[in-house]
């Protein structure tokens, strides 16, 4: 009958609507974390034999390109970045990366010059530890 046609184009027509907003959704839902920025720092230490520590100002490779380390980066969350250390700095060779981490600001350890990581918070501080010969 005419009204049961009327019913079923309603239906489908729904059905259109109802996929057509949730594919919206579902890329709007990924598009919100790939957008959004992410900061990661980096800084860098001096340890002393005697346990004295200096914070100083360096220079880093990141993804292979040069850049100093006087600043927060910005990258798109959710990217993969590869950040290389100076094998010495003023003297003082490398010894270890380590994350910034509460409560004690102590947290993972890496021990490659080469530490890869994926921009997924708002703001990660990694340390470059350099100790003296």
């Amino acid at each position: 009958s005419k009204y049961e046609m009327i019913v079923d184009a309603l239906i489908i027509l729904l059905e259109i609507i109802l996929i057509i907003s949730f594919i919206s959704a579902s890329h709007e839902y990924a598009n919100m974390f790939y957008d959004r920025e992410c900061w990661i720092e980096i800084k860098a230490c001096l340890v002393y034999k005697d346990g004295r520590m200096v914070e100083v100002v360096s220079h880093v490779w990141i993804n292979g390109g040069f850049d100093y380390a006087n600043r927060p980066f910005k990258f798109r969350c959710g990217e993969k970045v590869s950040f290389t250390a100076p094998s010495s700095l003023y003297g003082f060779r490398f010894g270890f990366w380590q994350r910034e981490e509460g409560p004690t600001f102590q947290g993972l350890i890496v021990t490659n010059r080469t530490l890869t990581v994926v921009a997924d918070s708002p703001k990660q501080v990694w340390w470059m530890n350099f100790v003296e010969e």
